[in-house]
């Protein structure tokens, strides 16, 4: 009786060990093994995904690393989807790639309602780094220089007069620069032909153009 004992406690220990259970709520995605095969400790059974939350992998220049932390929002938009998916950055490495000079990021979604993002999708992301409230964007070419010193020439549309005006330059965006001071919304600013001005020179105004500055905005990573 006793051995019987033994041999029933060894056949429920064997039958508790057919089943596998996983780590955490998912699906499998991938199905590695087949019935009646014979597999040794720690073979890869099943892949399990968990699609309640997409984890998104980015890289981000180094001039924008100092800007990025966890928990940062951000935006990420996939083809096929016509409304934009809300997330947060959970992880900013520590170390830049030695070819790219790039640092990976990664950011969370939550994947709710029916549509859901899957696995192996590409996304577009976008993560505010810094806010301009009443930000002025001029264009390169307006700008002039003197050593370290920046400025640039106004018109005075009374007078019809040209005024040199120094400003301070926040950031670079491409062909346009982010004016910090100097300037106000609505100053008259000569975009083209600076190089033939001197300060009090008279000037006609030929054509007049408004538009293009924003008067805020995001800086966001891409």
């Amino acid at each position: 009786m006793a051995a019987a004992a033994a041999e029933l406690s060894r056949a429920r220990l064997t039958l508790k060990d057919t089943r596998v259970l996983a780590p955490f709520a998912g699906v499998i995605a991938e199905k590695v093994v087949t019935a009646g095969e014979m597999v040794k400790p720690g073979t890869i059974l099943f892949r399990l995904v968990d699609h309640n939350v997409v984890r998104i992998r980015i890289r981000a220049p180094a001039a924008d690393i100092s800007l990025l932390h966890p928990g940062l929002p951000a935006s990420v938009r996939v083809e096929g989807f016509g409304e934009a998916f809300r997330g947060r950055v959970a992880y900013v490495g520590p170390r830049a790639d030695n070819r790219t000079r790039t640092f990976p990021i990664e950011v969370l979604v939550a994947n709710r309602g029916p549509r859901r993002l899957l696995p192996g999708m590409f996304a577009r992301v976008r993560v505010p780094l810094e806010t301009y409230p009443s930000a002025i964007l001029i264009p390169r070419g307006s700008v002039a220089a003197n050593g370290k010193n920046r400025f640039v020439f106004l018109i005075d549309p009374k007078r019809k007069t040209a005024r040199r005006r120094p400003i301070r330059i926040a950031r670079k965006f491409g062909p346009r620069l982010l004016v910090r001071g100097g300037l106000q919304d609505g100053d008259l600013l000569v975009a083209t032909g600076r190089r033939l001005l001197e300060d009090g020179a008279k000037v006609r105004i030929v054509t007049e153009r408004r538009g293009g500055i924003p008067t805020s905005g995001d800086r966001p990573l891409g």
